[in-house]
This record gives structure tokens, sequence and C-alpha cells, in this order.
């Protein structure tokens, strides 16, 4: 996979070419506020076997900037490395450029995006990548119609706003373990 470097980005200077995801030609022409912040494979420690366990950072979408600012600060807490994202298109159109075969990336949606919604986010990656991540929908919307919509969609989970914080990132911690450990050609056999 191409690698990407910002490491002349004055507010990023620990980027690298450690980097996982390839800055795509639309993003680096944006001013460097509106891109998504670059970063490196998380270390998840060690499990049960003693084989140390890393993961793709999480991504995170969501236009809304006191989730946006929660999120941020838990997951620094729970030093998770994140990468967000403010519109559907840009997730779309990152995810749509992963590789296939790689681990599974865990996914925190906001189904209330600009561009392309949550849902219809959902239904395109169904389509075009069956089972090739793992999603956690969240929505303002906590009627049992939204929620079984996104499970049928491939959604893991959806919470309903306001969220519980703490259950929220617990749910993370297992999702990127389980993801680490797995690649989409595992996650597939074992759901499939």
């Amino acid at each position: 996979m191409a690698l990407s470097s910002r490491s002349g980005d004055a507010a990023h200077p620990s980027a690298s070419t450690d980097e996982i995801f390839p800055v795509s030609r639309e993003a680096a022409r944006a001013p460097a506020s509106a891109r998504p912040t670059p970063v490196r494979v998380a270390a998840l420690g060690t499990d049960v076997h003693g084989t140390h366990v890393t993961a793709l950072p999480l991504l995170v979408a969501t236009a809304d900037a006191m989730v946006e600012r929660l999120l941020t600060f838990a997951l620094d807490q729970a030093r998770l490395p994140h990468r967000l994202y403010r519109s559907g298109t840009q997730l779309l159109d990152d995810l749509m450029s992963l590789p296939t075969h790689d681990a599974i990336p865990v996914i925190v949606l906001d189904l209330d995006l600009p561009g392309v919604d949550g849902h219809a986010l959902l239904e395109r990656l169904m389509v075009h990548r069956p089972d090739a991540f793992l999603v956690l929908a969240l929505s303002s919307h906590a009627d049992e119609s939204m929620q079984v919509r996104s499970l049928l969609l491939g959604a893991v989970e959806h919470l309903a706003k306001p969220f519980n914080i703490r259950v929220l990132v617990a749910k993370l911690e297992r999702w990127m373990r389980f993801a680490a450990r797995h690649t989409r050609r595992d996650a597939t056999q074992a759901t499939g």
C-alpha cells in the first residue's frame, strides 16, 4: 500500500512514513485544517497467546462538533489512534481505495453526515465491500427502525446519542482487538 508523509506539517510534527492511509490528490489540495489527521498503526499490547497485537487506526466520521470533541478526547485518553472525517464522501472514497486483504478497519460512523450520509455509505459498502469493515453507527435517532436498518446494512453496533463514552470506548477497544487478530478473509469466514 502506498504510504504518505506529512512530516513537514507543523500541526503534525510526529507524522512520518509509518502512516497508514495515502493522502488522496483531492485531500492534498485541501487546506491543512480540512485534511484528515494522519496516524500510525496502534499498538494494542499482547493477546492471550503473547502475540503482539497491532491494528489500523480507528476511523471516526462525524460532522457534529460536540461528538468530535468528546470522541477525540476519549480516544486520546485511551491511546487509541484515530483518523477524523467530517464528510461521508471523503470517508467512502478512502474506504473504497483500501486493499481488501488487509486487517479490518473499525469505523465510528455518525449517520448524520454531509455528502454521503451514514446509511447511504453503509448501503454502498454492503454492495461493493461486504464484510470488509467493522462499523459502529451513531445516531441522534433512538427509534428501533433506525437501529435495525443500520444493523441490516452491516453495522456491528448502533448507539443512540447521547451515549455513554466509557461504554463506547470499551466497545471500540473490543472491536479493535478483534480487527487486529483477523484479516478480512478470516472475518468473512467466521460470519458467513
